[in-house]
């Protein structure tokens, strides 16, 4: 999760998109993929 955020987040600083664009689309991606909010509160509680 850390590597895909550090990726994105180099992508936005080339593309010049907001931060908020950045989050939105992350956030579509991860959603597209099968995170839902009940796997998010799972992987952040096994730490």
């Amino acid at each position: 999760m850390e590597a895909l955020l550090s990726l994105k987040l180099g992508n936005a600083t080339r593309s010049k998109k907001t931060l908020e664009e950045v989050m939105s689309e992350i956030s579509r991606n991860a959603q597209a993929r099968g995170l839902t909010p009940e796997v998010l509160e799972s992987i952040l509680n096994d730490e």
